[in-house]
């Protein structure tokens, strides 16, 4: 298993030896791919890397740089660039390091809440000057961080099974079986544990997740019905409906009539 620090250290090497490069804010995508369209609560800084002639990840030839603002659709990567690519979902408590479509660390750094300042300030800007300011904190913010990896002994049982849903929610084809291949458990042993440790299944806990980040979307008004239910992987706005209209005792709808801070009927935070 490749030593998640080595690559943090690789990473810091490159992106200091690589500034000033293209960092560019993502908007609003319709464009299909290998990564289905979708959309975060949270900054999301994307690093795509170039392959080595053996097909492995360069961590030391970076090949794009991408932000994408909190709320706006993130862009779809293709089957080439998932295989070689690290993201950063950047939190006001830390920045979730994500590799292999799983959360593999967390990162902890004295000046991440002034990279969230700049990173609100640069969204506004868009300029070529904020962009050189990102990259320089950035790169700053990465060299003093330090790296908590989700080993094992610390991310057991039920908290892998929600970490990977939590990242893969707005996949439609999203399966159980699916969700028990990229943990290593078996279908039958993931149901026994989220029934043991959170008394639920984890098709009840997809449902509910997508239903909790539907509801946030819709506060926001921002985005028609079908596209939330598209959004937080539903196929058929139809059902989207019913089913939310069942969890939480009114309809879409009227949903985009209340706040985000409205629990609302059996409503719980995720």
């Amino acid at each position: 298993m490749t030593d998640e620090s080595q690559i943090i250290a690789r990473l810091r090497e490159t992106l200091a030896r690589h500034i000033p490069f293209d960092f560019s804010f993502c908007g609003h995508c319709d464009q299909a791919g290998a990564l289905a369209v979708h959309l975060h609560e949270f900054y999301e800084i994307r690093l795509v890397f170039r392959a080595n002639a053996d097909g492995a990840t360069d961590y030391n030839r970076l090949r794009t740089a991408d932000i994408t603002i909190p709320y706006r659709m993130h862009p779809p990567l293709s089957a080439v660039e998932l295989r070689h690519h690290i993201s950063f979902h950047v939190k006001k408590e830390s920045i979730s390091y994500i590799r292999g479509g799983n959360i593999v660390g967390e990162l902890f750094s004295p000046s991440l809440p002034l990279l969230l300042d700049k990173l609100d300030m640069a969204a506004a800007e868009n300029s070529a000057q904020g962009s050189l300011v990102l990259q320089l904190l950035f790169a700053l913010v990465l060299a003093e961080c330090s790296l908590v990896p989700d080993s094992a002994a610390a991310n057991t049982g039920a908290r892998r099974i929600c970490n990977y849903i939590h990242l893969n929610y707005y996949n439609p084809d999203l399966t159980v079986a699916e969700v028990a291949r990229a943990v290593n458990y078996s279908p039958n042993y993931i149901q026994f544990l989220m029934k043991k440790e959170m008394d639920t299944t984890p098709r009840e806990y997809l449902v509910r997740y997508r239903l909790e980040k539907a509801r946030r979307l819709l506060a926001r008004q921002h985005y028609q019905i079908k596209e939330v239910a598209a959004l937080c992987g539903w196929k058929c706005p139809h059902y989207f409906t019913n089913t939310f209209r069942k969890y939480f005792g009114y309809s879409p709808g009227m949903a985009q009539k209340y706040t985000q801070s409205d629990p609302g009927k059996n409503g719980q935070n995720f």
